[in-house]
């Protein structure tokens, strides 16, 4: 395997021949799309890794520690495949600026309870707020 390594970015790799090559390193941004879960940045990850080893990585790293399976990671609209590899699914994307891959957790994916911060969520829907109840209903006929 070609693991999801963070490296110094000075790290040579042998290339083709008996050159060394630099290693390709990119900067991830890891976005949720539940809305209340802060962005994860991934520093200097090997642009040989997996799309799967990176959903391991994310399994260690981020918060609630979603499994692997449960994941899904997008990219430019792209729903990635576990064998994909970084390198090749980011190529277009320059490297001046973090590649932001967005993350979908299928629910009961987490493999951590929900930290007591989170609100807890209830079946009972929420009062309409007072102000809802205080405005009448206009229909389209009689506007002006």
């Amino acid at each position: 395997a070609l693991g999801c390594r963070v490296t110094d970015p000075g790290h040579k790799m042998a290339g083709a021949g008996d050159s060394m090559a630099p290693l390709r390193t990119l900067e991830l941004v890891i976005k949720n799309a539940d809305g209340s879960t802060p962005d994860a940045p991934l520093s200097r990850v090997d642009a040989c890794a997996s799309i799967r080893e990176i959903k391991d990585l994310l399994f260690q790293t981020y918060p609630g520690r979603p499994i692997s399976d449960g994941q899904k990671l997008i990219f430019a609209g792209r729903l990635l495949k576990d064998g994909d590899i970084l390198g090749d699914v980011t190529s277009c994307h320059s490297t001046a600026i973090p590649v932001v891959i967005h993350l979908l957790v299928r629910a009961g994916s987490n493999s951590a309870p929900p930290s007591p911060a989170q609100p807890a969520y209830t079946s009972e829907p929420e009062a309409p707020s007072p102000l809802a109840l205080a405005r009448p209903a206009v229909s389209p006929a009689s506007a002006p």
